[in-house]
């Protein structure tokens, strides 16, 4: 069961403050989720109804003061950078995930192996199993390395030298 002040923290962080400040008083009107889809295109017609769905039930508890004296003194985004660091401590923490994510790994490799290895006629001798095996760990090596090359963290370009110095 969650606190009040957690549910009131998730609804608002589901609907976004931008969309939050911007629609507070009109969430309960009848055409407003055709209102949004026209004003934000970029968002799909399903993401905007649970963002106002959210929105909704943020009124109906009567939390909606609560969260924007949160966002306008600036207190909701220490908020959510705190929460948002917490989950990524959370992933990255949890050595059955990683245990689970590496069987599947494997047993990915090893599903593509026998696949390829189907598809060759019986006589194809040892170069039956070296050939694909050397296809799907290449693959999956390049695949390993386009994976670490996105979870890197961006370098941050040197700072200029002063001109007035």
């Amino acid at each position: 069961m969650q606190t009040p002040e957690a549910s009131w923290h998730d609804q608002l962080e589901t609907i976004g403050a931008d969309l939050f400040l911007r629609y507070r008083k009109r969430l309960h009107e009848p055409g407003i989720l055709w209102t949004m889809r026209a004003e934000h295109p970029g968002l799909s017609l399903p993401d905007l109804w649970f963002r106002l769905r959210a929105g909704r039930q943020l009124l109906a508890e009567r939390n909606d003061f609560r969260a924007l004296e949160a966002v306008r003194s600036g207190e909701w985004q220490r908020l959510l950078q705190q929460r948002r660091a917490r989950r990524a401590d959370d992933r990255r923490g949890d050595g059955t995930s990683r245990v689970l994510v590496r069987l599947g790994e494997v047993l990915a490799v090893v599903f593509g192996l026998l696949t390829l290895t189907a598809w060759l006629p019986l006589d194809s001798g040892p170069w039956g199993i070296v050939g694909p095996a050397a296809i799907v760990y290449l693959l999956w090596r390049r695949r390993r390395s386009w994976v670490d090359h996105l979870r890197r963290r961006p370098v941050q370009p040197p700072a200029w030298p002063d001109p007035v110095q």
